[in-house]
């Protein structure tokens, strides 16, 4: 009996840790996101074959807006300039036609890629199933940064 609780605690410990190879790309989109030679603003990844692959990266909120798919939960990263000053946000969405079951394991997914993309300003959170528009992500990113919204669509 004692055997098998050291088993099971050596897996639930081994479960728990994330090998850097299935957060690779979120390293590097983000390493993108955040270098100033590049034009990259935004990326997002989805966890798909237990592991995360990016799903779309670009240059504008409006591009960040088009490329969210209502099947998958989104973890991704946005850099916005506010008065000439760069700022990082973290940014989960969850797609309209994401299970219950899916959902609830969104907070537990989003640790590993959070916890890689280093140098954050703060985290978004998008309304479940919400129609993911230029407006809504300023209004969100500017809420997160405490700027107006006319300052995250410059």
């Amino acid at each position: 009996m004692a055997e098998t609780f050291r088993s099971l605690d050596k897996n639930v410990a081994t479960g728990m840790k994330t090998e850097a190879g299935k957060i690779a790309a979120i390293v590097e989109a983000w390493e993108n996101v955040r270098s100033d030679s590049s034009p990259l603003r935004f990326f997002w990844s989805v966890y798909s074959d237990k592991t995360y692959k990016i799903l779309a990266s670009g240059e504008s909120l409006e591009q960040m807006a088009e490329s969210v798919t209502p099947e998958n939960m989104h973890f991704g990263g946005v850099r916005v300039e506010i008065k000439g000053k760069p700022s990082f946000l973290h940014v989960l969405y969850i797609g309209a036609a994401v299970s219950i079951v899916k959902r609830g394991s969104a907070q537990m997914l989003k640790s590993a890629p959070f916890s890689a993309m280093q140098g954050g300003s703060g985290e978004i959170s998008l309304p479940v199933g919400s129609e993911v528009t230029v407006d809504s992500l300023a209004k969100d990113i500017a809420a997160a940064l405490g700027c107006k919204i006319e300052e995250v669509l410059v």
